[in-house]
């Protein structure tokens, strides 16, 4: 296994809890709440569960998305 599952998702579990039903503008380090900038906040609080490679941000309503790979790629 390259990766603990359970660790990605009690990550992800918190990072919903900071952003879900929250005035974005004002989340602690997130600054103005653009599609890249929640991609990087979510990277910045996943990355210490393994080798993540990509993540991904979606607004379905206006079909946009935005891919964050990190700062080497």
């Amino acid at each position: 296994m390259v990766m603990d599952l359970g660790v990605l998702e009690q990550a992800l579990a918190e990072v919903r809890r900071t952003l879900d039903h929250r005035f974005l503008n004002k989340v602690e380090g997130l600054g103005v709440p653009t599609l890249e900038n929640i991609a990087r906040f979510v990277w910045a609080r996943v990355q210490h569960c393994g080798r993540i490679t990509r993540v991904t941000i979606y607004r379905d309503s206006c079909n946009e998305s935005c891919s964050y790979f990190g700062e080497d790629a």
